[in-house]
């Protein structure tokens, strides 16, 4: 299965939402990832019929999705950045809910939701009110959700926000398990929710995209501006002020700086071994002086 977004644009009176946005997926999980502001949820909304884009198309095996309506959207699956929920539901009462909506025959939901709730780790709380769940409970319910017509077109729009640590691994471990036979997208702007788990990495910027690989592709593109120095109190702050910092360590001498810049930032600095952060901060980080 192939979506293709052909060179689609939004605009906002004179401002550009989307311009001349162009990439091909085919299955496995995508990493949309963006500063906020950046054009990703309008892209998301975009590709789910929410919102129509001024020019360019957008194509599920070489058809155009308006022209497939109903059963385009029929596989698709989708879990907004802050999903609601009616609290009164107990979570198994909102399941079934939603495969009703979701048209799936009566005959297959009991079993449906029995596989959904096993799979996001809520078998246990099929009977407390939704309005009792925590964060990550609800953001694992609206995995379940957005599964309920076992969609070949995922979409996550900033799904672990606000959520801690613990959560939001349980969350990519659950997203991992959604390979087989499907399109993911996981928009977002915390870049450890895709550094594990993305085949590849899609990064928008103004509404434009930036660059589109693999880990190592992105990470390999930026091997000799990533940088390493160990120095003073002074000299630390001055290249805190003057470059994108990519961690900083307090040593007894002082500190230790990653540092990625385009030129060698000081003497002294060494470069090291680049990841998804460093990529970021690259693209998105600050302009040097």
């Amino acid at each position: 299965m192939e979506l293709r977004i052909n060179n689609i644009s939004k605009r906002y009176g004179k401002q550009y939402a989307l311009k001349d946005f162009t990439v091909s997926l085919n299955d496995g999980i995508y990493g949309l990832l963006g500063p906020n502001g950046a054009g990703k949820t309008t892209l998301i909304n975009t590709i789910l019929g929410i919102i129509k884009q001024d020019e360019g198309s957008i194509e599920l095996d070489g058809k155009d999705v308006r022209k497939l309506g109903s059963h385009y959207y029929n596989l698709v699956g989708y879990l907004p950045q802050y999903p609601q929920f009616y609290k009164n539901f107990t979570c198994r009462e909102f399941m079934e809910y939603m495969c009703t909506l979701k048209d799936v025959p009566k005959s297959q939901i009991s079993n449906r939701i029995n596989e959904l709730l096993d799979l996001v780790n809520l078998s246990d709380s099929t009977a407390k009110r939704v309005g009792a769940f925590s964060g990550g409970m609800r953001q694992r319910l609206g995995i379940a959700q957005a599964l309920v017509n076992d969609p070949k077109i995922l979409i996550l729009d900033e799904p672990t926000a606000g959520l801690d640590p613990k959560e939001r691994i349980r969350f990519r471990n659950i997203i991992s398990k959604l390979l087989k036979e499907r399109i993911v997208i996981l928009s977002t702007h915390i870049v450890s929710d895709v550094e594990y788990i993305a085949k590849e990495v899609i990064m928008i910027d103004r509404g434009s995209l930036v660059k589109k690989g693999t880990l190592k592709e992105l990470t390999e593109q930026i091997a000799d501006k990533v940088w390493e120095i160990h120095t003073d109190d002074t000299t630390a702050n001055l290249l805190m002020e003057l470059y994108s910092i990519g961690n900083v360590l307090a040593t007894e001498q002082g500190y230790c700086l990653k540092i990625v810049s385009e030129k060698c930032p000081a003497s002294g600095a060494v470069h090291v071994v680049a990841n998804l952060d460093d990529v970021f901060l690259h693209y998105f980080g600050k302009e040097e002086t």
